[in-house]
Order: structure tokens, then sequence, then C-alpha cells
């Protein structure tokens, strides 16, 4: 069974992970790629029955290696969402959606203190598609594949550009659950 027009209303939260390659691109040096876990949690509500608006929460489970900085970069997304279903009952939607995106190390001092810095930040776009399986009582399964583009810009650490220019590039696939 599909979404049903009936179920489409109110509010929603949904949960989920993926995986899929990661290609960054820096103004001082070669690109490099990765493969990187995701995780997610989205929350909005429905304004029709075939438009879905909402905040998505995203981080890499995985956070990434950048030549020149102390430790791994663990990117932050904050985006804001639309999904349009091309059918009032079916579950097919496509989703679109722009935020900020901010990029943070953990610092430790002689002492053992740890302490997380945003080094960067900047915008972040999603493209995707979607499909939302009834499961029963109002919890849905969300298998979906997404296109991201993020430019966090100059990584900056102590004053200093550690790492110029980093945009990245992903193709995420995910498994969630939707609860409405």
């Amino acid at each position: 069974m599909t979404a049903s027009a009936q179920a489409r209303q109110g509010g929603w939260i949904g949960i989920g992970v993926g995986i899929g390659p990661l290609q960054s691109s820096f103004a001082d040096r070669d690109s490099q790629s990765e493969t990187v876990s995701v995780s997610y949690l989205h929350f909005g509500g429905w304004t029709r029955q075939r438009w879905m608006i909402g905040i998505d929460l995203e981080g890499h489970n995985n956070p990434i290696r950048l030549v020149g900085l102390p430790d791994v970069a663990d990117p932050v997304t904050v985006l804001g969402t639309v999904a349009y279903y091309p059918s009032s009952s079916g579950g097919f939607y496509v989703k679109g959606g722009t935020g900020w995106l901010g990029a943070f190390v953990d610092i430790v001092d002689e002492f053992g203190t740890k302490a997380s810095v945003r080094v960067g930040q900047g915008f972040s776009y999603i493209a995707g598609t979607g499909w939302d399986v009834y499961v029963g009582k109002r919890l849905w399964l969300t298998p979906a594949v997404s296109f991201r583009y993020a430019h966090p810009g100059d990584m900056v650490l102590g004053g200093q550009v550690r790492v110029a220019n980093w945009s990245h590039r992903s193709v995420d696939v995910t498994l969630g659950v939707k609860f409405d």
C-alpha cells in the first residue's frame, strides 16, 4: 500500500541512514574522493496533500579527513526542503532544498580538554527522489536517492586558511522511517 491522501495532513518526523560517494574539490590541491555514511533527522508538515515542507538536519557518520586540518572535518547541514508528490495517493516524491552547512573539527589541548571548533561555513543544496512505503499505523519506510552540493569555503583555524575553497558533491542512497 502507498501513501494515502487521508494520511497527508498535520506534521511528520523521519530518521534515516545511508551511504554514498563524496567528491571534494579545493583551490590549492587535487580533489579527493571517499565513501561516506550519512544520517538525518527530518521534520515538518503537509501544506496540501501533494506538498510537504520540512527542515532537514544531516551529518556524516564518518567525518572527512582534509590535509591541513589537525583532525577530521565534521560537516553538519541544516536545510529547508520542499517535497512534491505527483500522485495524490502514491508514495513517489521529488524533493529539493537549500540551507547552511558548517564544518567543525575537534581540538584537544595539552590538558586533554576537547572542544569543537567551526572552521568553515557556507551553503548547501539537495535534490532527490524517494518513495514512501506504507508499513502501518502512521509508519512509512522511505528509500531515497539524493544529490547534494555544499560549499563551506575556506577552512580557517587559528586565523590561518588551512584548506582553501572546499566544496563537495555526493550522491547518497538512504533508507529511513517516517512517522506522521
